[in-house]
């Protein structure tokens, strides 16, 4: 029997999933480009044991080390395999056929997936072609008719943050229609600014953020959803027997011991995208201001935004190039320390020398 997926979720695993980054400068799928510092890496390696691997995960640690750093209790947290499950959950919990769902777009990609796997509607509000949001539209579209509204603050892709004062004005007129509030964090802390303090006050808000960026664990698939206890007391009703494995638990408990890694490491970003805005104006390219670990480089040629995204790629550093309004006429790279910008900096010199173009 040939059992074939339906295209469209065929082609978002192709995206989501490519092959061979492995030994490349790695700035399109926005992770910690530089990694861990070894020795830490080491560090972490020489606490596990033949039993931490055989043994099925024992997860209280780190929700007690978790729960400890950012001043909740432990009812409040809901650990996942990254944050990308959590978000799946709500959607799991809440959203059925024919439900509306109201998002910002473009935004994360898995937001809209999600609502078409589970037969919603998306109520989709476009950023404008400056990257700002309608904000009123999104409040309007707000309704006892709605399921669910998910807000990334900083968003992907844009890299655009709304304040917290629209935030709330969002749970808010959520909490008053019977609405899930989701605000996605998954760029903090290269963004400080955040909502997970006002987890306890509403009820219809829950924050999902991932290990996956600032702290360097993509590999090890670990995030985690905040919310009230009522809230989190049912969306553990939907979450997996082992919802991390032990690995992960070991490394995140660890890192959370070890923050100041993290905090160097965002540093670092800033340092580095400060270094690239300033590369790419001298060679005439825009930049949009960003509040996440990415850059987006205007450049209003295709052909060029081609040879770019191909030059760098045989050069071993990959970017994204081709994106869908209101950046179809920019370049996406993920930031790191200057030392990694550099040769990005020098390839796309190099590149637009030999096109013979700007």
């Amino acid at each position: 029997m040939n059992l074939r997926p339906k295209a469209r979720y065929d082609s978002v695993f192709r995206m989501l999933n490519p092959e061979g980054r492995r030994g490349k400068l790695r700035l399109d799928k926005n992770e910690n480009v530089a990694g861990l510092p070894e020795e830490l890496i080491q560090q972490a390696l020489s606490g596990l044991t033949a039993e931490s691997i055989a043994i099925y995960p024992e997860v209280q640690p780190l929700y007690k080390k978790l729960a400890e750093s950012l001043d909740l209790d432990e009812a409040n947290l809901m650990l996942a395999a990254g944050s990308d499950p959590a978000i799946k959950s709500l959607y799991e919990l809440f959203v059925g056929e024919g439900d509306s769902v109201v998002l910002p777009k473009p935004t994360y990609a898995m937001f809209h997936v999600y609502a078409r796997m589970f037969g919603a509607t998306a109520i989709n509000i476009q950023y404008g072609k400056d990257l700002s949001l309608d904000q009123g539209a999104i409040l309007d579209a707000i309704s006892p008719d709605v399921q669910f509204v998910a807000i990334a603050n900083p968003n992907s892709p844009t890299g655009t943050v709304v304040d917290e004062g629209f935030l709330r004005q969002v749970v808010e007129k959520a909490h008053s229609a019977g609405v899930v509030a989701l605000i996605d964090e998954a760029y903090y802390p290269f963004y400080s600014r955040t909502m997970l303090p006002f987890v306890r006050d509403y009820d219809n808000m829950v924050v999902t953020r991932t290990f996956s960026k600032a702290y360097g664990l993509a590999g090890l698939r670990l995030g985690y959803i905040a919310g009230s206890e009522s809230l989190i007391s049912l969306l553990k009703k939907v979450r997996p027997m082992y919802e991390v494995t032990g690995v992960a638990v070991h490394f995140g408990t660890f890192i959370l011991d070890h923050t100041d890694a993290v905090d160097t490491y965002v540093a670092q970003v800033g340092e580095g995208k400060s270094y690239l805005a300033s590369e790419m104006n001298k060679l005439g390219f825009a930049t949009h201001p960003t509040h996440a670990n990415f850059m987006h480089v205007r450049i209003a040629e295709e052909s060029l935004r081609d040879a770019i995204t191909e030059g760098l790629a045989a050069r071993d550093i990959l970017i994204t190039g081709r994106q869908g309004p209101p950046l179809e006429d920019c370049i996406r790279i993920s930031l790191g320390p200057v030392e990694q910008m550099k040769p990005v900096a020098s390839g796309i010199a190099e590149i637009i020398a030999e096109s013979g173009t700007k």
